[in-house]
């Protein structure tokens, strides 16, 4: 499986371990909540966090974010009907 990955991809792996691979499951939480603006509280439950939220995180104008979100949506639509070939 991992000779699917670029080398790229694997770099990314190891900086991404190398920074969190150490934290508990709870120290992950407490990060994620505190640093990650894509993340927004459920009130104690559970949200998926959307690809426009994500792009606006990454900085991006609601319009972009939204415009960007949709087409990864679509793509992904696509990719489940190809799959499903």
């Amino acid at each position: 499986m991992l000779d699917e990955l670029s080398e790229a991809d694997l770099e990314v792996l190891g900086d991404v371990h190398s920074k969190f691979g150490k934290m508990d499951q709870w120290k992950l939480v407490d990060y994620t909540h505190r640093y990650c603006r894509e993340w927004e509280d459920p009130n104690g439950s559970s949200l998926p966090i959307s690809y426009e939220n994500i792009f606006k995180a990454l900085g991006r104008t609601s319009a972009e974010a939204k415009k960007l979100g949709a087409r990864v949506e679509q793509q992904r639509h696509i990719d489940k009907l190809f799959a499903g070939l």
